[in-house]
């Protein structure tokens, strides 16, 4: 083995803009450097390329259109130089900078070695069964295999040399990774798996979905298991490691007073910046003395096209995020969105909705209240129940409320498809009846002016 040989990264993408930018910075911090990276995706629909060349402008891109595993990678392959080649999935994030050299090492003066696979370690989001079945599959004890054709290649490397004899399925759906394995281990060689070569990995393999029989069983491993936390460093989606812009659309509104109107968004920046994860508020606005306001408290403006002045608000948030992302080239996990109607909003709902995204992997949370008391929806002139009220309070499910104006934290793809919300979604909880509270007209300032006066 060359001591320092050129290593290939075959990335494979569909949709992994939430996950790229992550995994790349890892792949740049590792400790092992002579590595060049082919990024192979699957005709993505969201900014999966975009973000990618953000971080690392010198990838090679192999688009292809009908996605079949083992010939995104053989494809991916004949696009690279290195005697050795990785097999990554972009949702796939290296735990840590000694990843790559401890997949590298096994080769060493062992020419009977075809390939090697790491452990996948799942995120603290990540489902019960998932959870199992990735503690379950992927030990701590290295293993060096004969006959067993087990291989994943959402974490692997390989011998060029070998694959060259033994190229991947073409035509199989899945599984190509095992069928490989198969091959080159009736050859005559052997396989290792590494467990010190470790990735997150979001989701699972065997995608068993019986939640309640596993939940004692997840509970017992996740006390035995070392597994990421929203504050541990290591951590690709702790707080210290996301980013989020605000959105605070504002539409001149003449039925409410010039200096209301800048006092409400003067509580809705206040809110934007109490924020960790915020590094950039913008205010969309066509109103320039609003625009004056916005800026002298620290927010960037994005003016209001006059094609949008009557559109829904999705479609202003949509068309804001998509300005500053082919302006800026900067790209972010989240985006958070306020509007200056709920002025009695707690301080802490953008952080505590961040951090409930985080914490669940959703795409959507938004701040709401609980509701306890009868509800009914009317459909075609009837009035439909919707509540647990049969139950006693203290055993009934609660209707939720939603407030996405007062906050919603969003991933940007969510938005660029002209959605504010999605199923699922998560919510927080707000239980201060005054959070519910809009001001939409100064009339309805009238009413709270008092309080108004105290925030």
């Amino acid at each position: 083995m060359v001591s320092n040989p050129l290593i290939s990264i075959i990335l494979r993408t569909l949709n992994e803009e939430r996950w790229v930018a992550s995994c790349l910075r890892r792949i740049r911090s590792q400790t092992y450097k002579n590595i060049e990276v082919i990024l192979v995706d699957n005709a993505s629909s969201d900014r999966t390329i975009d973000r990618a060349f953000a971080e690392w402008p010198e990838i090679t891109l192999v688009i292809v259109d009908e996605f079949l595993p083992g010939d995104a990678l053989n494809r991916g392959i004949l696009q690279s130089h290195g005697d050795y080649c990785v097999c990554l999935s972009a949702h796939c994030i290296p735990l840590n900078g000694d990843w790559l050299h401890n997949l590298v090492r096994n080769f060493t003066d062992d020419p009977l070695l075809a390939g090697v696979y790491g452990r996948q370690i799942p995120m603290h989001f990540t489902a019960g069964h998932d959870k199992r079945d990735l503690i379950v599959t992927f030990g701590l004890d290295k293993r060096i295999q004969y006959k067993d054709p087990f291989f994943h290649n959402a974490n692997s490397m390989l011998r060029r040399s070998v694959w060259e004899r033994f190229p991947f399925d073409v035509n199989t759906t899945n599984i190509e990774d095992r069928l490989w394995a198969k091959q080159v281990l009736a050859a005559g060689y052997h396989l290792i798996y590494e467990q010190k070569a470790q990735v997150y990995h979001h989701h699972g393999i065997y995608q068993n979905r019986n939640e309640h029989r596993l939940r004692n069983v997840i509970r017992i491993m996740e006390a035995d298991s070392e597994l990421p936390t929203l504050v541990d460093p290591s951590n690709p989606f702790s707080l210290e490691c996301i980013s989020a812009v605000a959105l605070i659309p504002v539409r001149r509104d003449d039925s409410i007073d010039l200096y209301l109107q800048e006092h409400l968004l003067e509580l809705a920046i206040s809110s934007a910046k109490s924020a960790s994860v915020v590094d950039t508020i913008y205010v969309t606005t066509e109103d320039l003395d609003l625009c004056k306001h916005a800026e002298s408290l620290g927010a960037r403006i994005l003016p209001r096209p006059d094609s949008l002045a009557d559109a829904p608000v999705a479609e202003v948030l949509r068309d804001a995020l998509q300005h500053i992302e082919d302006s800026e080239k900067m790209f972010r996990d989240f985006v958070v969105t306020l509007e200056i109607t709920h002025p009695f909003r707690p301080h802490d709902i953008v952080q505590r909705c961040v951090e409930k995204a985080l914490e669940t992997g959703l795409d959507c949370v938004v701040a709401g209240v609980p509701e306890y008391r009868p509800c009914w929806y009317l459909k075609n002139g009837e009035y439909k129940r919707i509540d647990d009220f049969v139950h006693p309070r203290n055993e009934r499910e609660p209707v939720h409320v939603g407030l996405p104006a007062l906050c919603t934290v969003l991933t940007p793809q969510l938005l660029r498809e002209g959605r504010r919300l999605s199923q699922p979604a998560g919510i927080v909880e707000l239980h201060n009846p005054l959070a519910m509270v809009e001001i939409r007209s100064t009339a309805d300032f009238t009413q709270f002016k008092a309080l108004l006066q105290r925030v």
